[in-house]
């Protein structure tokens, strides 16, 4: 009875075995991978609707001329560290009496040799007018 098992304590055990593991490893893996590389993406997104929103706060939004209102655009995201979004990329639209600004951009994030994600994003400067 040196190393032995009987038949009834080897149906017994239970557990992982090696191949199960790497199984259920590699999603996990994948999905924390994926997230790392995503969240940049999405705080930039973050900081577009709150330079827009503050520029509209400020009351930069109203009676500024659009070419203004794109070199203001300008130094916050210098300022935010954007790239991903342009001052030729806003659209200003007159609501009302003052201007709304709002811009559509797509974030391609690499995840691996020649595939890659693509978001869609759309921020604006009114309060629900932000979706993704």
């Amino acid at each position: 009875m040196g190393g032995r098992l009987a038949p009834d304590s080897a149906r017994r055990q239970r557990g992982l075995s090696l191949l199960g593991l790497i199984f259920t490893l590699i999603p996990i893996v994948i999905a924390v991978l994926v997230t790392m590389k995503v969240t940049p993406a999405y705080y930039e997104h973050q900081r577009i609707v709150q330079v827009l929103r503050s520029m509209d706060a400020a009351g930069q939004a109203g009676e500024t001329s659009d070419r203004d209102l794109r070199r203001a655009f300008e130094r916050r995201a210098d300022i935010e560290d954007i790239h991903s979004v342009l001052p030729a990329d806003l659209v200003i639209d007159k609501a009302g009496d003052r201007k709304v600004l709002h811009v559509d951009y797509t974030a391609k994030i690499p995840l691996m040799d020649k595939v890659s994600l693509l978001i869609e994003f759309s921020a604006s400067s009114v309060q629900g007018g932000s979706t993704h």
